[in-house]
């Protein structure tokens, strides 16, 4: 069974993505950024946008089981948006029901709300994401 295959990747907020962290929903949050600089979403993967796109077979393989994949970058869209797109299809190539997103205000909306909460937040840099932004909380 083909299971169809969406135009665009949804958008969540970051709020919903703190749910699925928190929740230990089966998620995978995916940072896409070439430089994983200023901090990141708490147990985030990075996978620079260009190796997605290239590799994109092998992640939908590997991602085939969650609930949902987030993409994020500094803003969004961006690189996330790229990243997202290129997996849906590939996605529905191994019949997977994972839900794929990108995050609504990318890494700078997620650091004004959770920058300073560590249990949320990996390597926050508040100097970097003033100039990215203002985005401190």
């Amino acid at each position: 069974m083909k299971i169809s295959v969406p135009d665009a990747p949804q958008r969540i907020n970051a709020t919903g993505v703190k749910e699925f962290i928190e929740g230990k929903g089966d998620v995978v949050v995916v940072d896409v950024r070439e430089e994983c600089t200023g901090g990141s979403i708490a147990g985030a993967v990075h996978i620079p946008c260009e190796d997605v796109v290239r590799d994109v077979a092998k992640y939908a393989d590997e991602w085939k089981g969650k609930h949902a994949v987030v993409f994020c970058s500094s803003q969004s869209p961006d690189l996330d948006q790229r990243a997202a797109l290129s997996l849906l299809p590939s996605l529905s190539d191994v019949d997977s029901p994972a839900t794929v997103f990108t995050l609504v205000g990318g890494l700078v909306g997620w650091m004004r709300e959770f920058g300073t909460d560590a249990a949320l937040t990996q390597g926050y840099d508040a100097a970097k994401w003033a100039q990215e932004g203002e985005a401190t909380p």
